[in-house]
């Protein structure tokens, strides 16, 4: 794994920015062995996969409302099966799972030093579930579709490290 990341301070505010590969070698992953007689699907290795990408996250806290926080983190992956002896087709294909295109953005509002209320967004693009990316209609049972979400919550800090806390994952109940 290789990372090179740039952090920026500012008076309100921090910044990362990173570039990073991942090299894997013998990933596990159900799949068919189209190399022997009869062809046998079960759990084995797929022989290499890349993962590139750049990853940006911004923390901001605005000085015109004191105790709001705003964070916003993106990134762009390019997730690639490199080597596969077994399932030859699959190579070159998006691994599976991996979106191309990943964000979140949150509000935390610390009402005092107690009550944290927290909005946040997430989104995620289209993936793939099969190794050789057959799966192109991403809406049906088995598909992986692209997935955005609504959460909120409200949380309570009470002594000797103590919180409760009550939220609402996927507000908008969209689809995942």
């Amino acid at each position: 794994a290789l990372e090179l990341a740039y952090n920026r301070q500012f008076a309100r505010a921090d910044l990362r920015v990173s570039v990073f590969e991942d090299d894997i070698r013998d990933s596990i992953f159900s799949q068919t062995n189209v190399m022997v007689t009869p062809q046998v699907t079960n759990i084995q290795n797929v022989g290499r996969v890349r993962t590139r990408g750049l990853e940006t996250d911004l923390r901001w806290r605005p000085e015109a409302i004191d105790g709001l926080s705003l964070n916003a983190n993106a990134a762009w992956t390019k997730s690639e099966i490199v080597e596969n002896a077994v399932f030859p087709v699959s190579v070159g294909k998006n691994w599976p799972r991996i979106p191309r295109i990943r964000a979140n953005v949150q509000a935390l509002y610390a009402v005092n030093d107690a009550i944290t209320a927290t909005v946040a967004g997430r989104w995620s693009g289209r993936m793939y579930n099969t190794l050789d990316n057959i799966d192109s209609n991403p809406n049906v049972y088995g598909g992986v579709s692209s997935a955005k979400s609504l959460d909120m919550r409200l949380a309570w800090q009470g002594m000797n490290g103590m919180e409760v806390a009550v939220g609402v994952d996927n507000l908008t109940n969209e689809p995942s």
